[in-house]
């Protein structure tokens, strides 16, 4: 998958002057961009999430594009919800796909070739993600690819709490990573890495957790 020009908005800058101009103690300040990330061909499963804040978070809005007869499947808490296929007229369930969720996106089998789906929208400047103990699919809402120590989601877990990443080119589940101590980010396995458009599962053994992220323009 590919990270595309995240762009501070010179309309937004503008604003930004403009206001400050008018009234010194407004300002309006975002962040837009777009993000590409390619989804794999002949029906193969990905665990995606939605790196940017669109203005209407659904597959309908976020997916348009898919070719007739991808899925997506949802986790519903204790199981995957019904599967949404895509048909010419939009896709059959409209789920949402907020930043902070995610999901398996399947391809079609018959498809040659991978399909890119290109996330237009603005970078959310705060969330929080609370999640209950057992599974939960989660991904960061920042659109940031590096280690979940870095993203602060370790230190809101738990020691014994673990992260269940997809493998795409195997097609399987890889290995579980288990919090050995969250307080000093030690993880069994290695620390895990995350890429922008990339969901996974967090379990929590005994209790949830909440996860908050705050977007620091540097």
């Amino acid at each position: 998958m590919r990270t595309k020009n995240l762009l501070l908005s010179a309309a937004a800058l503008v604003a930004g002057v403009l206001s400050a101009q008018a009234q010194s103690n407004v300002y309006s300040v975002n962040v837009v961009g777009y993000v590409n990330v390619a989804l794999p061909s002949a029906g193969k499963y990905m665990l995606v999430a939605n790196p940017l804040n669109a203005s209407t978070n659904t597959l309908n809005a976020l997916f348009a594009t898919a070719p007739t007869g991808s899925q997506f499947l949802k986790w519903g808490g204790a199981s995957f919800s019904a599967t949404s296929s895509k048909i010419p007229t939009g896709w059959t369930i409209n789920y949402s796909l907020a930043p902070g969720e995610g999901g398996f996106f399947r391809t079609p089998v018959a498809s040659a070739t991978d399909f890119t789906n290109t996330f237009v929208g603005e970078v959310k400047l705060t969330n929080s993600n609370t999640w209950p103990s057992g599974y939960s699919i989660i991904s960061s809402s920042l659109p940031i690819g590096t280690n979940v120590n870095a993203l602060g989601l370790t230190a809101v877990l738990h020691s014994g709490d673990q992260v269940l990443q997809w493998n795409v080119a195997s097609q399987s589940y890889a290995a579980t990573k288990t919090v050995l101590n969250a307080a000093t980010g030690l993880w069994s396995g290695g620390t895990p890495v995350v890429n922008v458009g990339e969901a996974f599962f967090v379990r929590g053994i005994s209790q949830g957790a909440t996860w908050s992220q705050t977007y620091t323009n540097q």
